[in-house]
């Protein structure tokens, strides 16, 4: 709900300040004028969501705890061509990381054995870099705000450093991910654009062949997995040639 909140502000501040635009601004049509190359470039916050952390091994399988993060930052840049009848396709970079808030453990049963519910001491971070082509496809209207919709395919780079029970140390893989995107972008003058928009990013799984410490039974070896996914609201400066 905040993230919507912050789009609504952003996209009612662009159109204030629009007002005072000339009327050849105001006529002109950013899918219709520019068919070019373009750059851009952007910052935002994200929104990581909660890890789940699921174990596995011969015994069985669980949920037995999930870690929290703070709200983080975005930075990405893209270059992009713009097509025929809206669609445009780029090659962006991102990247975003969020520092860790609070590891919460839950009760579950283990060999017979009730773990209960806990809050043990917890710090870290966990960063996201991703390269995408991405898809868009702007609506077409007679305004300089032009909607669009966009979803992306490619490579995510993610690192987990985290201090806390059966979770120490470092983690890092390499996924295939993908995004969809969604916002307005609000015609400058002739080259210049802003770009107010919402990312939602899944970065798939993450797996370690670790374990977990249990009261009654000690230490327990098995695979954990966390599942990556983030939503973020982003401002960015987009410069057509």
């Amino acid at each position: 709900m905040k993230f919507v909140l912050m789009f609504l502000i952003g996209t009612i501040f662009l159109f204030d300040v629009s007002t005072g635009y000339t009327a050849d601004v105001l006529d002109k049509k950013i899918v219709n004028d520019k068919k070019g190359f373009y750059v851009k470039g952007g910052i935002g916050i994200t929104r990581l969501e909660d890890y789940n952390l699921n174990f596995e091994n011969a015994v069985g399988k669980f949920n037995f705890a999930k870690e929290e993060y703070n709200k983080g930052f975005t930075l990405n840049g893209a270059i992009g061509k713009e097509l025929k009848y809206g669609f445009a396709v780029e090659l962006e970079l991102n990247y975003q990381k969020s520092d860790a808030d609070q590891y919460i453990i839950k009760e579950f049963e283990y060999k017979g054995l009730k773990q209960k519910v806990g809050d043990p001491k917890f710090d870290g971070d966990s960063s996201i870099q991703t390269f995408m082509v991405n898809g868009l496809y702007n609506l077409e209207n007679s305004t300089q705000f032009t909607p669009y919709v966009g979803a992306g395919v490619g490579i995510a780079w993610i690192d987990i450093q985290t201090n806390g029970v059966a979770t120490f140390g470092k983690l890092s893989d390499t996924n295939l991910a993908y995004q969809a995107l969604a916002g307005i972008e609000t015609e400058l003058d002739e080259n210049f654009s802003i770009l107010t928009g919402y990312r939602y990013l899944y970065a798939g799984k993450v797996s370690l062949n670790d374990g977990v410490f249990l009261i009654g039974s000690g230490f327990a070896p098995g695979q954990i997995t966390r599942e990556v996914q983030s939503h973020s609201v982003e401002v960015a400066l987009k410069y057509s040639f």
